[in-house]
């Protein structure tokens, strides 16, 4: 699938070139980066129970400390109270997924990669 597929950006392994996808991946795990995972698939936590969410289209983000032109974002096909710290998606401003989890939501990449 094309990154400018209107549904969903596709995983694509030749992204980012490997010493930039290893020093995005190592910020992005480092333990001042997880407590942030974690706070934000709290905050997506908390919009599932004030009902704030709507089903699987919507998204919130984070930047990678110490890599502004990477954020985290919500695999696509998860509502908010599945989403975890462990399986929020990194992605570029390009639309580079350097995570496992294959698609993410076209307008929330949009959106957040402004």
């Amino acid at each position: 699938m094309a990154q400018t597929d209107p549904k969903v950006i596709a995983h694509d392994t030749q992204a980012a070139d490997g010493d930039e996808k290893r020093r995005v991946l190592k910020l992005a795990d480092a333990p001042e980066a997880r407590e942030l995972r974690v706070k934000l698939a709290a905050a997506y936590q908390i919009l599932a129970q004030a009902g704030l969410d709507d089903g699987l289209a919507g998204h919130i983000s984070l930047r990678v400390p110490g890599a502004p032109d990477y954020f985290w974002v919500n695999p696509f096909g998860m509502f908010f109270d599945e989403v975890t710290a462990d399986n929020l998606v990194v992605v570029s401003k390009d639309g580079e997924i350097l995570s496992d989890w294959p698609q993410i939501n076209f307008a929330g990449f949009c959106i957040h990669s402004a």
